[in-house]
């Protein structure tokens, strides 16, 4: 297409120094010169927006999978979260039922406790009819 410009450059230039070629030649050549360079600019515009829309695809595609991925990370932390309100709940209810039964446990040892010291206090005082009635 270039070559084809710089063939007729001369022709423009000095068109009458080259009678065997008309006018109206020298005008359809550097027309179908235009027209090809038109066609060539137009093609590289069509392959331009292609490349551009690609890399608009690719740029999509990179921001679809960091938002995807994003999320499974939201998402599994949420779900990590979930469980560990789970573990917090079932150890929380653990011990309220250790408590429950700890308390019941310290109320029996007081209770046997007591009944120790009564028991005590009773073989005290056998113990000391036992002496006196020996005596």
């Amino acid at each position: 297409m270039e070559w084809r410009l710089a063939f007729l450059k001369p022709f423009l230039v000095q068109p009458s120094s080259h009678h065997w070629i008309s006018e109206n030649i020298l005008t359809q050549l550097f027309i179908r010169a235009k027209a090809d360079e038109i066609m060539k600019l137009m093609n590289e515009n069509e392959q331009l927006k292609v490349v551009i829309e690609d890399l608009r695809v690719y740029a999509f595609t990179n921001e679809r999978d960091t938002l995807r991925r994003e999320q499974n990370k939201k998402s599994y932390a949420a779900t990590l979260v979930k469980k560990k309100d789970e573990i917090i709940t079932q150890v929380m209810a653990e011990g309220e039922q250790l408590s429950k039964k700890q308390a019941f446990q310290e109320a029996q040892m007081r209770k046997l406790r007591s009944q120790i010291r009564e028991l005590e206090e009773e073989k005290k005082g056998l113990l000391t009819k036992l002496e006196v009635s020996h005596f």
